[in-house]
């Protein structure tokens, strides 16, 4: 009985095999003849590994069935373990989880501030404006007590309420430097971020720190105010750069800044714009993402283990007129243009440093999934 089914099973998906036969051959015709016709192989490829997901769609309920079933398990044995106070982290906290020296998963921003540095104000604002800050009866910042960790080789969070403590993470410069200073000048804090940037934070509490530099000397011989500056090192696990923000906006600065794009706002698009992009998800979505996890590739910017330390400083200011006007003229997006622009200087850095300059450099562009739904923080980033 159990074989006739099958039997039956595969004669169903006979002309599937006959259909994945075809465009085999045509993707391959397409790659390697003389005749090249535009988007014919981009087409081609997605159909293949759409059609490839077709065939193999018996396979996902059983192994996502599995993964779930063990990750539910897991996760309900280690609050168990922990009595509630750890928990298998979410796959958009999870993907930063990985890291090593010289590959932190921290994000860095430097903030420079004119007036005169108020040590005491500024704790007092972290735990007021962040740490113990509710909305409707909810602490939207309960994560920055949470330590990032391992248990049973998921990555999980650990509640922390108990031990937090402010004062470690809200330090001064020197006390990581042990100079002992006060001030310092704009080379001297690049030097100082580059020496720790590529250091993963500490694992012994919630991975976020605040540098204050009570006095901060511009190079700028104009420059001749009171100026402080603040440092933040916060575990990409965290928040991404969007939840900073609102951090920073809503929580810590004295008048919060405007923002050029909201982004709880709801998107302004058609509703013919979001169906067009859900078909170029559909179509061409797996055959993206597919590629992107299978690319190797090794030239001089891009293979090696990374080994540090890594050189910081400001760009020059970037005139976003010209950026819209190069923009319009070529017709393109502007992050086409920022990467034309990126691809130029990284050409011109190998012909100084006498490299051979690969003819293809893939790079990955992370985008903001809006609108966010709160301001908690969270992950919504893609590649």
């Amino acid at each position: 009985m159990v074989w006739e089914w099958l039997e039956y099973g595969l004669s169903l998906y006979e002309p599937a095999f006959h259909i994945y036969a075809v465009l085999w051959i045509a993707w391959i015709l397409s790659r390697y003849t003389v005749v090249e016709v535009p988007g014919l192989k981009l087409i081609l490829e997605a159909a293949l590994y759409n059609w490839t997901a077709v065939l193999c769609f018996p396979i996902y309920p059983i192994a996502f069935s599995i993964f779930y079933a063990v990750r539910f398990t897991l996760n309900t044995y280690i609050k168990w373990e922990s009595k509630g106070k750890v928990s298998i982290m979410p796959g958009s906290d999870a993907v930063w989880g990985t890291e090593s020296f010289a590959n932190a998963c921290n994000f860095t921003s430097l903030y420079v501030l004119e007036g005169v540095c108020d040590p005491t104000k500024i704790e007092r604002r972290a735990v007021d404006g962040l740490v113990e800050k509710e909305i409707d009866g909810v602490k939207i910042y309960d994560k920055l007590k949470w330590r990032a960790g391992t248990r049973l080789y998921y990555p999980v969070w650990e509640r922390m309420d108990k031990t937090f403590d402010i004062k470690r993470h809200i330090r001064f410069l020197s006390d990581w430097s042990g100079d002992g200073r006060t001030s310092y000048s704009e080379d001297d804090v690049f030097d100082e971020i580059s020496k720790f940037f590529d250091h993963p934070l500490p694992k012994d509490k919630p991975q976020w720190e605040v540098y204050i530099v009570p006095k901060y000397v511009y190079n700028d011989p104009d420059k001749t105010g009171n100026y402080y500056a603040l440092i933040f090192r916060i575990h990409h696990s965290i928040m991404d750069g969007v939840s900073a923000g609102f951090a920073l906006q809503n929580g810590i600065a004295d008048y919060p800044p405007s923002l050029s794009v909201n982004p709880l706002a709801p998107l302004k698009i058609s509703m013919l714009q979001r169906l067009m992009g859900y078909v170029a998800i559909l179509v061409f979505g797996l055959r993206d993402a597919v590629r992107s996890f299978t690319l190797f590739e090794s030239n001089c910017f891009h293979g090696p283990k990374l080994t540090g330390p890594k050189k910081l400083g400001w760009s020059k200011p970037v005139d976003l007129n010209s950026l819209k006007a190069m923009k319009n003229i070529t017709k393109t997006s502007t992050t086409a243009v920022l990467m034309s622009a990126l691809g130029a200087s990284l050409r011109n850095l190998a012909i100084r440093k006498n490299l051979k300059f690969p003819t293809r450099i893939h790079a990955s562009l992370t985008v903001a999934i809006l609108p966010y739904p709160d301001m908690k923080p969270q992950n919504r980033f893609t590649g």
